[in-house]
């Protein structure tokens, strides 16, 4: 401190420090976390996993503006019918669990049982690819028929002894009208209110009425905006 100013000054290795607490503190890190970076010279480290995050979180707003676009587009589409693509689907080799009386907001614990069940029996699964069949057109979220299905490479002679319900088929190539939505699952919902009763006049007392093929399931670890199905309905 200057005897006649009362100024206090720094030598400019004090002036770095402050500069290299300034730019820690616009990372939001605690002075308590910033003391132990300095003095071990981590500063090159630390700036290398903040520009690690920050790719990260712009690549997560990259996804969320293009899903926000893509709902923009379904949303405000005057002719529902306009949305769907018909193209092939099939043919699939499925290991499938029957469900009597499913409940849709169970669908993603299904999935785990029936991947838990594979596991125990050796059965070949991808752990992001599945398919759930509703059987019947008849909407009732809690006492649903559903077919909880995963494409699998085992070959039905290789498993003996199943329990009731478990079971695998064979999918033949078919036509359908498809709508693919990517988006967190939770929005999944909007896409049925808009589209739902287009498909029950499809499809009307039919069986399956629809199936669900996931690209990316509800499981994948990537991003909730990399959950991927495609709503097929079978013509």
């Amino acid at each position: 401190i200057g005897p006649n100013n009362n100024y206090r000054y720094y030598k400019s290795s004090q002036v770095s420090g402050f500069q290299k607490i300034r730019l820690f503190k616009n990372f939001h890190v605690s002075l308590r976390e910033i003391h132990p970076r300095i003095k071990e010279k981590r500063l090159d480290s630390f700036l290398n996993e903040k520009i690690e995050d920050l790719h990260s979180q712009i690549k997560e707003l990259d996804k969320e503006t293009k899903f926000l676009k893509r709902m923009q587009i379904f949303m405000t589409a005057k002719n529902p019918r306009s949305l769907l693509k018909k193209e092939k689907i099939g043919p699939y080799r499925l290991f499938c669990w029957y469900i009597e009386e499913g409940n849709y907001y169970k669908i993603i614990q299904y999935i785990i049982d029936l991947q838990i069940f594979c596991r125990k029996h050796k059965i070949d699964f991808h752990p992001y690819h599945q398919i759930t069949f509703y059987i019947d057109s008849n909407y009732n979220p809690q006492k649903a028929k559903l077919e909880i299905s995963f494409i699998t490479k085992t070959k039905e002679s290789a498993i003996k002894n199943l329990p009731k319900d478990y079971y695998f088929k064979r999918f033949p190539k078919s036509y359908a009208l498809t709508y693919t939505y990517q988006g967190p699952y939770e929005y999944l919902e909007l896409i049925y209110q808009k589209l739902g009763f287009l498909f029950w006049q499809i499809r009307k007392d039919k069986s399956p009425f629809l199936l669900e093929i996931y690209k990316q399931g509800v499981l994948n670890k990537i991003s909730k905006y990399d959950y991927i199905t495609k709503i097929a309905v079978p013509i």
